[in-house]
């Protein structure tokens, strides 16, 4: 379902539930000291996005919902996935600003505070091959590449430099039954067959594209890339940098072909979608059992780059430099801690392309 030669675009079809809206929401949130919000520590899932439509849908899967409020972090909504009748998988719904800078904030300031086992942005993406992940198919960030780090040759062409990434341990084995016993839910399970890319590339940047010729000239640089979004390249950086456990789950709401005003309408759908697989995945709380609470001081991040490695014109990129612990082999490494978001995505990008070179070699 493309709109390439076609202006006609059908509505998503009905759901079998009603997706609330803020007017719908508990407003009124706990001290982050009180009880309440103490009980729901540390949290199992950290679910992160950045519409409302992608946090509306997410919302309506949770059960019991309690919000609090933390100076540092804002609203954070509390929750449970699981059975009705006994609701055991603990979830924190949070809202970010749009781009990779943002979700890299967000998830190093929340996961410090919240302690999550996995952090997964969730919501809609574009798709970069609309005959294959057509209007509200599902896509699963298997691997993640990113685009925006680039060099403009002499004769005006661009050369790509980004990274890819295999999506972290425990989620590349989760997401591999990602769809089974799934259902989309649809009021008609015949009104449409959506599908679940598991094994799917999504690329991901600081641009909010719209174009058919910039989506065109992405694919030739990234020909296997399924999915197109702009907040996972900061979740990367963010959960490499700290040693969690990371995923992008998103649904496609438009092509990247300058239709995007025309398929709108699509958001809401496919990001309940998207929420829908999420809420599959994890409603089981034996899926999460070994699964380690992240621990500030249990992560091997980064290691420390040289001056040269990270060089962008400022002096001091590095702010801090410490000795951690990776839990699973008790190795230790330098960490290096960035003071600026863009600089945490380089050393990412930096440090992956070192590694395929040692592969390579």
């Amino acid at each position: 379902m493309s709109c390439e030669g076609n202006d006609r675009i059908a509505p998503p079809p009905e759901l079998n539930f009603t997706l609330l809206t803020a007017s719908d929401f508990d407003n009124e949130p706990y001290g982050w000291s009180s009880n309440e919000i103490k009980s729901q520590l540390p949290t199992n899932i950290l679910l992160i996005t950045a519409n409302d439509h992608e946090f509306n849908a997410l919302y309506s899967c949770m059960k019991h919902v309690q919000r609090g409020y933390s100076a540092k972090l804002g609203m954070v909504d509390f929750g449970r996935f699981g059975d009705q009748n006994n609701p055991k998988v603990r979830v924190a719904l949070m809202k970010c600003a749009q781009g990779p800078a943002a979700a890299l904030i967000v998830v190093k300031n929340a996961a410090e505070i919240l302690n999550p086992k996995v952090v997964l942005f969730v919501g809609f993406c574009a798709s970069m091959k609309p005959e294959k992940a057509k209007l509200g198919d599902v896509v699963i960030s298997a691997k993640l590449a990113t685009y925006d780090d680039k060099k403009i040759k002499e004769n005006g062409t661009v050369e790509h430099r980004g990274t890819k990434a295999n999506v972290s341990r425990n989620m590349a084995r989760l997401i591999l039954n990602a769809a089974d016993g799934w259902k989309p839910p649809l009021k008609d399970q015949n009104s449409l067959n959506v599908a679940v890319h598991r094994d799917a590339v999504m690329l991901s940047g600081s641009d909010s594209v719209d174009s058919l010729d910039i989506r065109q000239k992405l694919a030739k640089h990234f020909p296997d890339a399924l999915g197109l979004e702009m907040e996972g390249a900061g979740l990367l950086a963010a959960a490499y940098d700290i040693g969690m456990e990371w995923a992008v789950v998103k649904a496609v709401s438009d092509f990247a072909d300058g239709s995007k005003e025309k398929t709108k309408h699509w958001q809401p759908f496919s990001s309940a979608m998207a929420a829908s697989v999420v809420y599959n995945m994890f409603k089981y709380p034996v899926v999460l059992e070994d699964w380690p609470h992240h621990k500030p001081n249990d992560v091997e991040g980064i290691p420390t780059t040289s001056r040269d490695d990270t060089k962008t014109g400022q002096p001091d990129q590095i702010i801090q430099s410490e000795k951690a612990r990776n839990v699973a082999t008790g190795a230790t490494v330098e960490k290096g801690h960035f003071k600026a978001a863009s600089w945490a995505i380089n050393g990412v990008r930096k440090l992956l392309m070192k590694k395929l070179r040692q592969r390579k070699n």
